[in-house]
């Protein structure tokens, strides 16, 4: 009709379920209700309704969990009209290896619309480790394993302080900390005095995706991941005087590191050589070329931290990798140059070009030059980048020659005198 009318009722009729069971468990979940012999299939993330309860009585309502840490688990509880929250405590008829298996499950009514259920757990926690950790609230017995990426599902006992403490193999428990810091990342020690180790975990805590206000994701990596980007077998070590412990690092292999000292530098080379590079650090991000056998370069490339794990990776050596190129364009001078504290000097014939990367990558990457068998202090090599972003240095007389180049040049002026 063109015009309102009295006679048109002004309603929205929205028909809903009475009762909507969500499942918000990484697991599949079987929901019983004996009283009516109704028995259903919830999939991980999704949800089901059920028409033929009368919410005005009380209800025993059975979940069950098929697979669980291998095993399967049973719990239930009582749905009443007045019901909030309650955690469900699942038992189960298998072995539980004196105890570190559990499974407690929380329970959310919402009644805003229609009477909505959710079962989920207050924290994923996921182990990316590679290491067989234990956690245990504080003031609490229990341990729970957290062994592979499979996620754990974590809740508090009631009345006890929100604290978890953690510990990799037989080392010491961590200091306590708390689960509920949202996008602060922050790292846990394990310190293992039998092998005079300290496990190094990155702790990462977001929400979930699928029920943000009802669950943290926590996350436990390495600090410290080693790639190698390369076709060769390599071998990496960190500074340790104690003992000279190398790892194999096949192509293409991503492995967690875990220093055993406090000296955050490590050595590599190839598998089958004897020659070891440089040291270079492991906690800033930086790249270098490092020099190898048979005069191979090997670039590291050092990222992450903060909220990422430090990733070292090595790659193949590229074309404008090495940090500087040096160009001897004077006719009669020999020249020196040598990285700022180091005693290691290279020397550069007339007309000779050289790819020079730093003798010791850990210290401060300043060149000085000077001319052959003059005892004087060197002078500071000052860069400057082509077009091509590339560092150089350019020595040369006052009459210098024509030069079409393509790399980055800094340029120090030498008197024929």
């Amino acid at each position: 009709m063109n015009r309102a009318s009295r006679s048109i009722p002004n309603y929205l009729i929205r028909l809903l379920p009475p009762l909507a069971m969500h499942n918000r468990l990484p697991y599949a979940v079987e929901v019983k209700v004996p009283t009516i012999t109704y028995e259903v299939r919830i999939e991980a993330g999704e949800k089901t309704n059920i028409y033929f309860l009368n919410l005005l009585k009380m209800h025993k309502i059975c979940v069950e969990v098929p697979i669980y840490l291998g095993i399967p688990w049973m719990g239930s509880f009582n749905l009443t009209a007045d019901l909030e929250e309650k955690t469900v405590a699942m038992a189960t008829e298998y072995d539980t290896e004196g105890g570190n298996k559990q499974l407690g499950l929380s329970l959310h009514v919402d009644r805003t619309e229609t009477c909505d259920v959710f079962l989920h757990a207050p924290y994923w926690i996921i182990n990316k480790t590679g290491l067989p950790l234990q956690i245990r609230a504080s003031l609490s017995d229990v341990v729970y394993e957290a062994q592979g990426e499979e996620p754990l599902l974590f809740c508090y006992k009631k009345h006890r302080r929100r604290c978890v403490r953690l510990r990799a193999y037989h080392s010491s428990w961590s200091s306590a900390f708390s689960l509920d810091t949202v996008g602060c990342t922050g790292l846990v020690v394990c310190k293992d005095r039998e092998r005079k180790r300290r496990y190094r975990i990155l702790l990462n805590v977001t929400l979930s995706k699928l029920c943000p206000n009802l669950t943290h994701i926590v996350t436990l990596l390495p600090n410290f991941l080693v790639v190698n980007d390369t076709r060769k077998h390599l071998r990496f070590m960190e500074e340790n005087e104690r003992a000279d412990l190398w790892i194999d690092l096949a192509p293409g292999q991503c492995v967690p590191f875990w220093p055993d000292t406090d000296s955050m530098r490590m050595y590599v080379k190839f598998r089958d050589s004897k020659l070891v590079s440089q040291h270079f650090h492991i906690t800033h991000v930086h790249q270098t070329v490092l020099r190898m056998d048979k005069g191979a370069g090997l670039c590291v490339d050092v990222s992450g931290g903060g909220e990422q794990p430090f990733t070292v990776t090595f790659r193949c050596y590229r074309v404008g990798d090495a940090p500087v190129r040096v160009d001897n364009l004077c006719e009669d001078l020999f020249l020196k140059i040598h990285q700022q504290d180091l005693g290691q000097v290279a020397l550069l014939s007339p007309y000779q070009s050289m790819l020079y990367t730093w003798d010791d990558p850990s210290k401060e990457r300043l060149l000085l030059w000077n001319v052959y068998n003059k005892k004087s202090k060197g002078f500071v090599a000052e860069f400057w980048k082509d077009g091509y972003g590339q560092e150089r240095v350019s020595f040369h007389t006052v009459k210098q020659p024509c030069m079409v180049t393509s790399t980055p040049i800094v340029t120090a002026k030498l008197s024929a005198s």
